[in-house]
């Protein structure tokens, strides 16, 4: 099977289920990155982003949802430093 013949799930489906991935491994660099990705493509706000880790403390572990929530504070700063400077 190509990556042609695959397309029931959309990016953000996608992107929701790395985030799972990545804190279960305790990937959170990678996590990270997939949530400011998320940002800038406007699949996921940063509510849902706390709501997703809230979600995942019950699933992969009080210590590692509390790390990805930890972080979504540091990457939406960065995003909208990044998005107000692109407008200026």
């Amino acid at each position: 099977m190509s990556d042609n013949d695959v397309d029931e799930l959309s990016a953000r489906d996608r992107r929701l289920l790395l985030l799972g991935a990545f804190t279960q491994l305790d990937r959170i660099d990678d996590a990270a990155e997939q949530m400011r990705a998320a940002l800038e493509a406007g699949e996921l706000t940063e509510a849902q982003l706390h709501e997703i880790a809230i979600f995942l403390c019950h699933y992969t572990g009080w210590p590692r949802g509390t790390k990805l929530d930890m972080r979504i504070g540091g990457v939406v700063a960065r995003w909208r430093k990044a998005a107000t400077a692109a407008q200026s």
